[in-house]
C-alpha cells in the first residue's frame, strides 16, 4: 500500500471475495478492494505510516480467520503535515489457494478508537452517516426484541447481526 501499488495489494484477495470494509456501505467485491486507498490517494496523500496488530490466528485445514488492528496515517507530504491517522480492527478470512498460496475470501472491518477500542454512539456521529443511520435503527424502539439497550456500545458488542439488520435480514433465533 505505501508503495501505492494496487495491482499486488489486490493479489491478496481472491477472485471470490466478499466483504464490508468500515469505509463502505455495502459489502463489496474484489473489485472494489483499493477504493479506499484511491480515495485517499486521489485527494492528494500519501500514505505516512502504519501499524498491524495481530490479535488471534486460527487456522483450520484451507481457511484461516485473522483478527488484527490497524493505524493508518495520511499525509500531504512526507512529513506530518495535514496528517490524518485512522484506526480500525479487521477479521479477514484466507483461503489456501491450489498452488498453495494464502488469500483473502472475507472480511469485515469497524473503525475504532486511538487506544483501539470499540467506537461509542456518539463517536460515530461524525463517522459515515451509514453507519449511524444503520446503529440508530437497531437501537430504535422498532427493532426491539427485548428490554431496552444501552445507547453506549462500549459494552455491548456489535456481531454480524448490525450487518443482517441493515440489509433487511432477520436474523435466526
Amino acid at each position: 500500500v505505501k508503495a501505492n501499488d494496487l495491482e499486488k495489494y489486490r493479489a491478496l484477495w481472491h477472485d471470490d471475495f466478499v466483504g464490508w470494509p468500515s469505509v463502505s456501505s455495502d459489502p463489496v467485491r474484489k473489485d472494489h478492494i483499493t477504493d479506499w486507498i484511491t480515495n485517499n490517494t486521489s485527494k492528494g496523500l500519501k500514505l505516512q505510516s502504519h501499524t498491524i496488530e495481530q490479535l488471534a490466528v486460527q487456522v483450520t485445514g484451507d481457511v484461516a480467520i485473522d483478527h488484527y488492528r490497524i493505524k493508518v496515517t495520511w499525509a500531504k507530504s512526507d512529513t506530518s503535515d495535514g496528517s490524518e491517522t485512522n484506526a480500525v480492527r479487521i477479521t479477514h478470512t484466507w483461503i489456501r489457494t491450489g498452488n498453495n498460496t494464502w488469500q483473502i475470501i472475507g472480511g469485515m472491518s469497524a473503525p475504532v478508537n486511538a487506544e483501539g477500542k470499540q467506537l461509542s454512539l456518539p463517536q460515530f456521529s461524525t463517522a459515515d452517516p451509514s453507519i449511524r443511520d444503520c446503529l440508530e435503527r437497531i437501537v430504535s424502539l422498532g427493532t426491539r426484541r427485548s428490554s431496552p439497550v444501552n445507547r453506549s456500545f462500549d459494552k455491548v458488542q456489535i456481531n454480524h447481526f448490525v450487518g443482517s439488520h441493515c440489509h433487511g435480514f432477520t436474523p435466526l433465533r
